[in-house]
């Protein structure tokens, strides 16, 4: 997570922003504190236009 981030040169607070979250989460994910539901993996790469596979190899794990 912290290295799509900074792949984007993105703050936490600019991320969660874009996806709809807040930074306190985006911390949570980057820490391993909280795990990241699938659909927000798949909203971070569409930002970065990278395959999600490039930074997720094993599908995310998340509530349905």
């Amino acid at each position: 997570m912290r290295g799509l981030r900074q792949h984007l040169g993105w703050t936490q607070n600019q991320v969660a922003d874009a996806i709809g979250t807040t930074a306190s989460t985006v911390s949570n994910w980057e820490r391993g504190a909280a795990p990241i539901h699938p659909a927000f993996v798949l909203a971070l790469c569409a930002l970065a236009e990278e395959p999600w596979r490039r930074w997720y190899p094993d599908p995310p794990k998340g509530d349905d």
